[in-house]
């Protein structure tokens, strides 16, 4: 369970990291685009350059929301894993009792006789 949380934790930090650079890189795509009327990827010659600025501008414009969304997803994430590393001693001590003390107790007690 914990190791599901670190991935999913590593997942959403990648995200932060990249939607950090978004809106510099798509401004800079537009005005890229806007001199030299040509995607600034593929250096394709752009019929309308003001559908694509648009196109860009939307996206820039949806980056905080974003943003903010796995940032507290993030935040989340690390709360669950912070609880679950505090029961990681009583899980491990449920899982000594189950598979070894408990077990070992009962053998005992049916060498004994059932204890009577």
């Amino acid at each position: 369970r914990v190791s599901e949380i670190e991935s999913r934790l590593t997942a959403r930090e990648a995200d932060l990291t990249v939607l950090g650079n978004l809106t510099q890189v798509y401004t800079s795509f537009a005005q890229s685009a806007n001199e030299h009327r040509a995607c600034p990827v593929c250096q394709q010659s752009l019929a309308d350059v003001a559908a694509f600025t648009e196109t860009v501008r939307q996206t820039v414009e949806s980056v905080p929301a974003q943003e903010a969304t796995a940032r507290a997803e993030a935040a989340s994430l690390r709360e669950t894993r912070a609880r679950l590393q505090r029961l990681a001693p009583v899980a491990a001590r449920h899982a000594t009792l189950v598979t070894k003390t408990i077990p070992e107790a009962e053998t005992a007690e049916a060498g004994d006789g059932g204890g009577a």
